[in-house]
């Protein structure tokens, strides 16, 4: 989707087909090492269990800024029974999820706190982590919001890649799979998250914009491309 001819994702990954790459119109640069693997149900994913990772390289697009209120949210689908960083880019933000299935948001000097339990359960679900800096951070689940968290924290803008699936120390690693990555520099309606959660009810996820997202007289418009 587009906004006034800029694109409205950051980073979209679907990874379809076994391709990794960038369909946010921003064409940040990807580096894989995870295997892409399906389950039962057909679903596509990355698998990750130590050795592996996805980067992406520092851009513009999916980095802070000096105004010190940037929001960043963070979207991905995960299946695990253990647990890992799901995102980091160093001294900006970064999701983990603990060995007892909790969610934790980190940026630059501050946490949220461990959010939710149980989610290492071995079932997919839908993530989607808020920052809002100096205010606030926000995890949701499958649509719903799980908890939230008060900060006065801010992030510094860095040239830090964006790793997914594994921290460049090496010692911290996701094990399980990791679909559908999807980043956002605005902040979304929790409606607007609901509708990504339940587009994957639908034969077209990623293509649902809800009511709240829209503006009189703002131009949107949805882009097509090839998988190629």
């Amino acid at each position: 989707w587009y906004k006034d001819n800029e694109p409205y994702q950051a980073l979209l990954m679907p990874f379809d087909r076994e391709v990794a790459l960038d369909y946010s119109g921003n064409e940040n640069e990807v580096s894989v090492t995870a295997r892409y693997g399906k389950d039962r149900n057909d679903f596509g994913a990355y698998v990750f269990n130590g050795a592996e990772e996805i980067i992406v390289t520092d851009d513009a697009s999916i980095s802070m800024t000096a105004t010190k209120n940037d929001v960043v949210v963070l979207s991905a689908w995960i299946k695990t029974k253990s647990g890992g960083p799901i995102f980091i880019k160093k001294k900006e933000y970064g999701l983990l999820l603990t060995d007892t299935g909790s969610f934790i948001f980190n940026s630059w000097g501050d946490t949220s706190g461990s959010i939710g339990s149980g989610y290492n359960d071995g079932r997919r679900h839908h993530v989607v982590a808020v920052f809002k800096e100096g205010v606030s951070y926000s995890i949701y689940v499958d649509g719903t919001l799980i908890g939230e968290a008060a900060t006065t924290d801010t992030s510094p803008n860095t040239a830090n890649d964006l790793e997914i699936g594994r921290h460049s120390t090496k010692s911290l690693y996701f094990e399980g799979k990791i679909d559908d990555i999807m980043i956002f520099m605005h902040d979304l309606s929790s409606d607007q998250i609901k509708a990504l959660y339940d587009s994957y009810d639908t034969s077209a996820p990623f293509d649902i914009i809800d009511a709240e997202e829209t503006t009189t007289g703002v131009k949107r418009m949805k882009a097509f491309e090839k998988n190629d």
